[in-house]
Order: structure tokens, then C-alpha cells, then sequence
């Protein structure tokens, strides 16, 4: 069995909070000793009920939108992305940072040499 850690954090997602696999995968990571995080539309609920800590995901009507629909996904990203860059926050990610733009960087040169070989054949 894994000692718990803050190092062990498994964060699930369930717009109806009933998600049978889900709620079944957090009570593995549970215990086993990780963290757990649901985010969810409806509380309460059985992802709810699992999981150490619950993120309420505010959707836009959820009787007309179903699960799927950029709608119903988008604030799940938008807190997904704001978890991201509050653990990114604790580190150093400067030098991670300028690698990534380095290689994005790189990427655009190698793919603008290429177009163009290609457009001189």
C-alpha cells in the first residue's frame, strides 16, 4: 500500500456525480492513500461522497445541455487550468517555461524550412 503523500493526488470528474467508474477509481486512490479531489455539477452525489475534497463545477443549465457539449466541458478545463497554474505557482517553472517556448520555437522554424523546400519542388 502507498503512504500518503502530498505528492499522490488523483482528481476525477463526473458532470452527474454518479459515474459508476469514478466513484470506483477514487475509492481505489483513496485507499491506497492518495488525495482525492471530485469535481462534479451536482452535490450532493456519489463522486461527491468519495473524494477527500469536492469542486463544485457551476455549468450552464444543465437540463438542456448534455455531457459531451462544449458547453457542459468548459468550466471543467477552466478549473483544471487554474489548479495547473496554482501548482506551478510553488515551483520554479521559469526555466520549464523558456524550454517549452525554446521548443515551440524550434518547431515553427523546422516547420516554415520544410513548407518551404516543399514550395520550391
Amino acid at each position: 500500500m502507498l503512504q500518503r503523500s502530498d505528492r499522490h493526488v488523483v482528481v476525477a470528474f463526473s458532470f452527474s456525480g454518479e459515474t459508476r467508474e469514478t466513484v470506483e477509481a477514487l475509492s481505489v486512490a483513496r485507499d491506497a492513500g492518495a488525495r482525492t479531489i471530485a469535481m462534479t455539477a451536482f452535490v450532493p452525489s456519489s463522486v461527491a461522497d468519495a473524494a477527500d475534497l469536492l469542486v463544485r463545477v457551476p455549468v450552464v443549465n444543465p437540463r438542456r445541455y448534455r455531457v459531451g457539449l462544449v458547453d457542459a466541458v468548459l468550466p471543467y478545463l477552466l478549473v483544471l487550468d487554474l489548479i495547473a497554474i496554482r501548482i506551478g505557482s510553488r515551483r520554479d517553472v521559469e526555466p520549464l517555461r523558456e524550454r517549452v517556448e525554446d521548443t515551440i520555437q524550434q518547431r515553427k522554424l523546422r516547420s516554415r524550412n520544410t513548407s518551404a523546400r516543399e514550395g520550391d519542388q
